[in-house]
């Protein structure tokens, strides 16, 4: 994600804030008037968002960017979607994403079975908590492609791309 996104965003944009239980606790004690704070308000105040690596001698892409999305886009192709959009006026194309961005672990348990726990959370440049949500397109459009069918995803690019 952070190398893609080297050549289509400036260093300067972001992608987005991981927030941890240690980074919540901080807040909380930072400001005890706030019963429950909001993710976007812990990712602001951290000031520590994750930035896209950038590309050595080449400079960000300046065109229109469209992005395919679906129900199987998730974790970082959810999150740079989302930056692309936030940060660079990516348009998105097709159906809600997944919603699943927590950072996890896996630890082995006993007979074979695997416990995955989350460990931060996530939420956008501007503040959008994914997990559990999913990212809406901006043009809601059918993604079952079938053998000899036109893919209306594309299609609707194309109809992007051609605008002036």
């Amino acid at each position: 994600m952070q190398q893609l996104s080297g050549y289509l965003m400036t260093r300067e944009q972001n992608l987005g804030t991981f927030i941890g239980r240690g980074d919540y606790d901080r807040y909380k004690a930072a400001h005890p008037d706030q019963e429950k704070p909001e993710l976007a308000a812990i990712a602001k105040w951290r000031n520590n968002p994750i930035r896209p690596a950038r590309a050595t001698n080449v400079e960000p892409f300046k065109g229109r960017i469209v992005v395919l999305i679906d129900p199987g886009t998730g974790s970082a192709s959810e999150m740079l979607a989302a930056s692309l959009r936030e940060q660079a006026g990516a348009v998105l194309v097709g159906k809600p994403s997944a919603g699943a961005v927590l950072a996890s672990i896996m630890r082995p348990m006993e007979h074979g079975y695997l416990l995955q726990f989350p460990l931060t959370d996530y939420v956008t440049p501007k503040g959008m908590r994914i997990e559990g949500n999913g990212i809406k397109p901006d043009h809601d459009v059918e993604t079952v492609v079938r053998f000899g069918e036109t893919d209306l995803c594309v299609q609707k690019a194309r109809e992007i791309f051609a605008q002036p």
